[in-house]
């Protein structure tokens, strides 16, 4: 059977699983129902990733050789935008409201980048171009992603969202750039999510031939790290076309001839993992069918409390993050705490700025020199604790979600042996692993303190302040200032470790939940069924049986072929 077969056969038996699981499975049913639409649109994402200005879209544009998407040096993609096989060059952008406008190429910047779109303030949901080009002609979607780790905050959702929905990618690194906290994690979930990982180490062009060498073996140093095996790096200039054609050659052969199988592997995996969950409830039903009334009460009573138990223990694991994450934060405070205190150093420095100045510029000159300085002493301190924050919290997040995984292991353990079967393991996702990144740069805005109004009135205003006073006013602006934005950046990373916070604890509460639901549903059905009139007790049966079969067609035919090896691909850019 060739690829395209197995994918219909695997659409058709995924359609059966879906149709045989009913309405008292509605979450199985909804997995059911996107596992047969990826299978019948035969759709394939490839995700365009990496830090902003590490020339995503250029590297797109040289791919399709086309002049598509808007390139410059600052975070440029605000949003994220598809690129599909189509007759006609346009776009479709998708807003907020569900609403969508066609549009020409030429516009697409007004609506897909940071400068002209700011903050997404036109509320846009996506982009989507059609375009003739052979490259597309496969069936492959290529997705421009937000950079992970831009400034503009509206757009991370957006990345994250993509890079785990995608089925391939493509990450741009910069050789001119040093690998950040982000690209390491970025690189290490690519390493366990996607099909086929393309790795392009842009810009080679900026850099000396020793010194890329330099480049080239840190970050094969790291894929080897994050693979387990060495991988082949190739690299790129997307500004001058050096060492693109080795790329795209293997970028179109993938296309060409790995795509159905890189098709096939996912397609065997979301099947798979479809078919454990219905044959696990299957199986405690089953079992429980067969004890007594009173056996089958005992035994669900033993579960529910079983349950019970390790729902107390989950919250007791979440007490504990909770105090690591206080932890953060006091550790946090004590850091920050020197940052506003200015040395000798920074005083001298703003003095030294209005040495030779007229005296009618002495105070303008003494704001910029203070604007200057707080970002010099704030971007730094900045850049060190949102990393040395994001270490702490991951290692304590990590602990916590390792935790959560082993109530889910515990309950699937109780319940195999209280009903004594044998059922496949629950694996839970791993929100931090998936994030890529948990922090995302904030700009840091030190506005200069002397109002505009008093800017432009000062030259009609007498002199009535010698040099040494406005001198001596401007070290206390500056120690203000100074005390402003360290506080600002304490309540920024604090309010981002709330947010992350909230959302791992959710994300891993409903998880375990879950698991514990879907065997006590399993268990009360056979409750339910055991009491139910002869003939309902038979077409519960015979919907089990019909369940149970189709599961068992599935895993034989997502089983059929070998495994597809998953071997990444690293493109050195």
């Amino acid at each position: 059977m060739d690829e395209h077969d197995e994918l219909a056969k695997l659409a058709e038996v995924a359609g059966e699983l879906a149709q045989a699981i009913d309405a008292d499975a509605s979450r199985l049913g909804d997995d059911a129902r996107f596992v047969v639409e990826r299978l019948r649109e035969r759709r394939f994402d490839v995700a365009v990733v990496g830090e902003f200005n590490r020339g995503k879209s250029s590297l797109l544009n040289r791919l399709l050789d086309h002049v598509v998407l808007p390139a410059g040096v600052l975070p440029v993609t605000s949003v994220l935008t598809e690129i599909t096989y189509g007759e006609e060059e346009q776009a479709n952008v998708r807003f907020e409201d569900g609403t969508s406008e066609i549009i020409d190429l030429t516009q697409l910047e007004r609506y897909v980048t940071e400068q002209e779109n700011p903050g997404n303030t036109r509320k846009v949901a996506g982009a989507r171009i059609s375009l003739p080009a052979d490259l597309l002609r496969h069936g492959a979607i290529l997705v421009d992603t937000p950079g992970v780790g831009s400034i503009f905050r509206h757009n991370s959702d957006s990345a994250r969202e993509a890079i785990l929905s995608a089925d391939g990618a493509v990450m741009v690194l910069s050789a001119d750039t040093p690998m950040t906290e982000a690209e390491r994690a970025l690189i290490k979930l690519l390493s366990r999510r996607s099909e086929r990982t393309f790795f392009v180490l842009n810009r080679i062009d900026h850099l000396e031939e020793p010194e890329l060498d330099r480049v080239r073996w840190f970050v094969n140093t790291v894929l080897q790290e994050a693979f387990g095996e060495p991988q082949k790096i190739y690299s790129v200039s997307a500004k001058t076309g050096e060492g693109l054609d080795d790329f795209v050659e293997a970028f179109e052969e993938f296309l060409e001839h790995g795509l159905d199988q890189a098709r096939l592997s996912l397609a065997r995996r979301d099947v798979l993992a479809l078919a454990d969950h219905v044959e696990n409830e299957i199986a405690l039903q089953d079992s429980a069918l067969e004890l007594n009334s009173t056996e089958l009460d005992e035994k669900l009573g033993q579960f529910r409390r079983a349950a019970d138990w390790q729902h107390d223990a989950f919250a007791d694991d979440r007490v504990l993050f909770a105090h690591a994450a206080k932890r953060i934060v006091t550790e946090l405070e004590e850091r920050l705490a020197p940052v506003a205190v200015l040395d000798d150093d920074a005083i001298e420095r703003l003095h030294e700025a209005a040495v030779g100045v007229p005296k009618a510029d002495v105070e303008m000159t003494l704001d910029r020199a203070i604007e200057k300085e707080v970002r010099a002493l704030i971007e730094p301190a900045r850049r060190r604790e949102e990393l040395e924050t994001e270490r702490l919290w991951r290692k304590a997040a990590e602990r916590f979600e390792r935790a959560t995984q082993r109530r889910a292991d515990k309950l699937r353990e109780i319940a195999g042996e209280l009903f004594d079967v044998e059922l496949h393991p629950v694996q839970l996702t791993q929100p931090t692993a998936q994030r890529g990144r948990f922090f995302y740069s904030a700009p840091v805005h030190a506005e200069a303190p002397a109002s505009m109004l008093t800017r432009l009135l000062r030259p009609l205003l007498p002199e009535r302040r010698n040099r040494e006073r406005l001198i001596q006013a401007a070290d206390g602006r500056f120690r203000d200032e100074m005390k402003r934005h360290t506080e600002r950046l304490r309540d920024d990373l604090q309010q981002r470790l709330a947010d992350a916070n909230r959302g791992l604890e959710q994300a891993m509460e409903e998880q375990v939940s879950q698991v514990a639901n879907a065997m006590m549903r399993a268990i009360e059905r056979a409750q339910g069924i055991r009491q139910s009139a002869e003939n309902e007790q038979r077409d519960q049966r015979d919907r089990a049986r019909r369940l149970k079969e189709a599961a068992e067609r599935a895993r034989i035919a997502a089983e059929g072929a070998p495994a597809q090896d998953n071997e990444s691909v690293a493109v050195e850019a």
